[in-house]
Formats: structure tokens, sequence, C-alpha cells
């Protein structure tokens, strides 16, 4: 590591090789990918499970599946935060006055207290309880079932000591560790933590040890991406996420000693990103205006049958009408 620095280097065009799909066989594999850095899997020194190691989806959500419903899922691949994630509707919004779907990062993605994360936890190696009042066991009521201590429930029994897994102490819910550098395939010589800005969506003891953090009502989405549901275009998105460093008791340095346990904030971003207005009337014009005048002719067109089918039909009526009046005949 030449530099000691976050996102060192980072223009936009330091990520590995993807192999993606065409879609020119089946469409709903448009931009999903194949391969990064040569691979189907994310490295093995990154994440140990098979699923954390899973590509789904597409390169940073830059494309969907066409034909989004409320009833869709987005998974992308952002190699700057070195894994997969999956998005959920929201809501109905719209962009430039195109109808869009607003798709939103799941808060449980980043809770690595839940067995489906198990891949994601920290390491924590060093076995240091970061958050002596997590989990809360106040009023606590043992639940009805088997005593399991890798359930969250049963945590607060006294028998399992707290939230531990595997003899080391797990980490509360809304953050989960940066284990590559980004966009390469080299892990990191130092803990980071990725989290919602503010730890939004961890527990409120994490976010009563940093000051002025327990008054702020933060937004707890990650990732937003505003759709073009016919297409899978995304036409807006907002990306916001916080990192922090891990930083323990370290007896071996006299000046951080005295430190205490806990995830102290290095920095948090909100990035907004909008297709460009010249792009985005390109857009209308093919998403909105054409299929409205080709609903228009294909109306008008139905109408004109319609009426000369009308216009045919009433003559050859008249027609007949006409013909099959009694001729009169002469008396003799």
């Amino acid at each position: 590591m030449h530099r000691m620095a976050f996102f060192n280097r980072y223009n936009n065009s330091a990520d590995s090789e993807y192999e993606v799909y065409t879609g020119k066989d089946d469409l709903k594999k448009k931009g999903k990918i194949i391969t990064w850095n040569g691979d189907t899997k994310l490295p093995s020194a990154w994440w140990e499970d098979d699923d954390a190691r899973a590509l789904r989806g597409t390169d940073s959500g830059q494309f969907a599946e066409t034909q989004l419903n409320e009833n869709s899922e987005v998974s992308f691949f952002q190699s700057y935060m070195c894994r997969s994630f999956t998005l959920r509707y929201r809501r109905k919004t719209s962009v430039h006055n195109i109808p869009t779907l607003r798709f939103e990062s799941k808060v449980e993605e980043f809770d690595t207290t839940l067995p489906m994360n198990a891949g994601f936890r920290y390491a924590n190696a060093e076995n240091i309880k970061y958050f002596d009042n997590w989990p809360n066991c106040d009023n606590y009521t043992q639940p009805e079932g088997e005593l399991d201590c890798d359930k969250p429930e049963f945590w607060c029994n006294s028998t399992c000591g707290g939230a531990t897994f595997n003899g080391t102490q797990l980490m509360p819910p809304g953050m989960y560790p940066v284990n590559c550098y980004p966009g390469r395939p080299e892990p990191t010589p130092f803990r980071l933590l990725f989290s919602a800005p503010h730890f939004a969506t961890a527990p409120e003891a994490v976010r009563n040890s940093v000051i002025g953090y327990s008054n702020l009502n933060e937004e707890a989405t990650v990732f937003s991406f505003d759709y073009e549901p016919n297409s899978g275009t995304p036409l807006g998105m907002n990306i916001r996420f916080q990192v922090s460093i891990p930083f323990g008791k370290m007896n071996k340095f006299p000046t951080v000693r005295q430190f205490p346990n806990n995830i102290f904030p290095v920095f948090w971003m909100d990035n907004h990103n909008h297709i460009k207005k010249s792009v985005l009337d390109e857009l209308y014009f093919g998403l909105i205006t054409v299929p409205h005048i080709a609903d228009i002719v294909a109306y008008s067109a139905i109408g004109i049958f319609l009426a000369f089918l009308v216009l045919t039909l009433f003559s050859l009526y008249r027609y007949r009408r006409l013909n099959s009046k009694p001729s009169g005949g002469n008396l003799n």
C-alpha cells in the first residue's frame, strides 16, 4: 500500500474487467454479470461464504429487467463496496415527467446478526465488545423454544453470554466490514466498516456512542434508484454511506491505552446522480412521445376502419333493400 487513503486514485476507471450478458438471447439477462476480474465469484479473501461471494445482477445497478413492477426486485454488484445488494420497490416517482419506480436497498442487508448475512460478519479477531449496552437485555423475557445462542432472541440468556459467534463478539446490526480495495480484488490491510450515514439503521446503543447522532432523524436508505419500468433504465440514483473504523484499547501504545472501545466514524457521503437534460429529452421522446403517437395512430386507424366498415355495411344494406322491392305486374 503506497498511499494511506480512501478510494485512492478513484476516477471511475480503475475497476476490474466485467463480462456481462448482452440480452440478445434473453432480454431479462441484459447487463447481468457473468464474471468479474475473470471469476464467477468474489475472492475468498474477501468472504468465505458462497452466498456472500455471489455476483448478483448488473454492475452498480446500471440495468434492470424490463417491465418492472411493484413486486420486482433489482440485484446488482457494487465493487467499491465489495459485495452484491438487492433493491426492493418503495414508491412511484417521476424524472423529467417520465414515470419511474423507486427501488431502495433493504435495511436487513446491513444486519450481519441475521443468519442469512453470516458471510458478511466482521471477523473481530481482537474479540472486543465495542458496545457494552448492546444487546440491550433490560426486561428480557426468555422466548419459548429450544435454546440456540446463535439466534438474537437468546443472546440475553445467561447461558449464551451475549452476541457471540464462534467464540468472538458480533457487531450490532446496521454495518458490515469492508474487506477489499475499492474496485480491486486485493484485500485491505486495515479494518473498515460500511453503514448508513450516522448509523441510521443501527441500534440506539450505537447511535448514542457518538455525540449528536441520536438526535438526527437520518434517512436509513443507502441505495436509491429511479427506474423507467418498461426499459429498466435508471434515470436517477442516490448513494449514501458512512465509513467507520473499529477502535479498541491497545495496551501496547500508551497514547491510546485509555481510549474507549468504539466505532469511530471517519466520513459519510451523499451522492446524487441524474441523467443530463438533453438525454432525458431524448428518452422522453422515445419512451413517452413515440408510444403516445403510436397509440394515436393505432386508435385513429381503428376508428377509420370501423367508420369504413359501418359505411360499407350501410351501403350493402341499402343496396339489398332497394333490390328486394317487388316489381309491379300488368293486369290482363
